[in-house]
């Protein structure tokens, strides 16, 4: 799943001119000489306004009433058992979302303004009936759209039209190695993944639609490191314009064969640390753009650093089912470089509204419900502040995803992403 930074530089398509190694959600983003950014002057009015509320003309920094990316996952099921997903843990079930409210879930985000509405969530949408016809629907909406799919088994007529409606796919490919994409996907093909690609991209030229944006996510672990250079040579000879590399979780049960890159040994983790700039470079020279979550990056610093230039600890977080990699909040970085609460959601099968990929839903969205009263209510609320002050619960402590930031940090870009949407609407 992808997070808001990482699908908002997809759409601005500033990956064309420059690439992007990533370990904040916003710190790398320009913050002037763009339209709708914000200049100092506006920064400033923002800032005196945004203290605690007196009357309805302020501004209050707990609200939210835009959605940059919504999540919404039609089904958790997936066809693959990858030996990494939590789907491989005996307790998971996948089930489909109830969405007999479905059009009017669809108004409610062009009520919020949604700059996109990603297909996908922890399961596969593609195992599911009858997705293409919601996908052609949510296209007729005026809608744009996103999904991650493993592309593991091939498309048919009607899917390859739906998917040549979406903007922005992202398909799952940890290596360009067959056999070994084998082991890590379960069985996935990957012959079925580039012929899925190119029959889509052909099935958008026939309909007179642009060619989606394709974008290739690894979950990196100590089997493909040392193999990026090529992997991403590889993508590029295939189309592939954005790629992601995640950090991942290790599973107590099923990925015994998989293991973080923070394993590896110093020199083989120098070795890996220069991979990554000879992929930036790579990147660069071909116009496509390279992110790293920030847990990832935070490993690999850490690692080299030997605990003694880095200025934060690595922590392995013990989770349910696995074991995360984060940094410890420090005192001059209390808090996370995240803006997800207020301008991403994501709705998981079972109708629970989550405010980022990994914390758990902040209420559930029943039938006919209002998603403008969950996304201001207490819970979330109360999660905005805590980032805002740097008063992080465990959750926001463990994540894997985003970077440590100070609070001056971390309001700043509230502050320029808020008068970017005060822009959007005057203009």
């Amino acid at each position: 799943m992808l997070g808001l930074s990482i699908l908002r530089r997809f759409l601005r398509r500033t990956c064309s001119d420059e690439t992007q190694i990533s370990q904040s959600d916003s710190s790398a983003e320009p913050i002037t000489d763009q339209p709708g950014i914000p200049d100092e002057t506006q920064i400033s009015q923002l800032e005196s306004s945004a203290e605690p509320r007196t009357d309805q003309s302020e501004i209050d920094l707990l609200a939210s009433t835009e959605t940059h990316i919504f999540h919404f996952e039609l089904t958790s099921r997936c066809n693959l058992r990858c030996v990494y997903c939590a789907q491989r843990q005996p307790e998971y079930i996948g089930r489909d979302m109830e969405v007999s409210d479905f059009d009017l879930l669809v108004q409610q985000l062009k009520d919020r303004h949604i700059t996109i509405l990603a297909l996908n969530g922890h399961g596969e949408t593609t195992a599911l009936q009858g997705w293409d016809q919601r996908v052609i629907s949510v296209a007729d909406a005026g809608l744009r759209m996103s999904i991650t799919s493993n592309f593991a088994r091939l498309l048919n007529e009607n899917e390859l039209a739906a998917m040549a409606r979406i903007g922005d796919i992202t398909i799952s490919v940890d290596t360009h190695r067959k056999d070994l994409l084998r082991d890590l996907r379960r069985n996935v093909d990957l012959g079925n993944i580039l012929i899925n690609m190119h029959a889509v991209a052909a099935t958008a030229s026939k309909l007179g639609l642009p060619s989606p944006a394709f974008s290739w996510s690894c979950v990196v672990s100590d089997l493909v490191a040392l193999d990026l250079v090529d992997y991403i040579h590889f993508g590029l000879a295939c189309g592939v314009r954005n790629f992601v590399l995640c950090n991942l979780t290790v599973l107590v049960e099923g990925a015994a064969n998989a293991r973080h890159v923070s394993t590896l040994s110093v020199a083989v983790l120098r070795r890996f640390s220069e991979l990554l700039s000879e992929a930036e470079v790579i990147s660069k020279n071909a116009g496509a753009s390279l992110l790293i979550e920030a847990g990832l990056v935070d490993s690999v610093r850490q690692m080299l650093s030997n605990g003694t230039s880095v200025g934060h600890e690595l922590i392995h977080w013990q989770v349910k089912g696995g074991t995360r990699y984060a940094a410890s909040a420090t005192s001059d970085k209390p808090t996370r470089d995240c803006l997800d609460p207020w301008f991403f959601a994501y709705l998981d099968s079972g109708r629970g509204l989550h405010p980022c990929c990994f914390h758990p839903p902040i209420g559930t969205l029943e039938i006919g419900g209002s998603l403008d009263v969950l996304l201001n209510g207490p819970t979330v609320r109360d999660l905005r502040n805590q980032l805002l002050t740097g008063q992080l619960s465990d959750l926001c402590q463990q994540c894997p995803g985003k970077p440590l930031a100070s609070i001056d940090t971390l309001r700043m870009h509230l502050l320029e992403e808020l008068a970017r949407e005060q822009n959007a609407t005057t203009t």
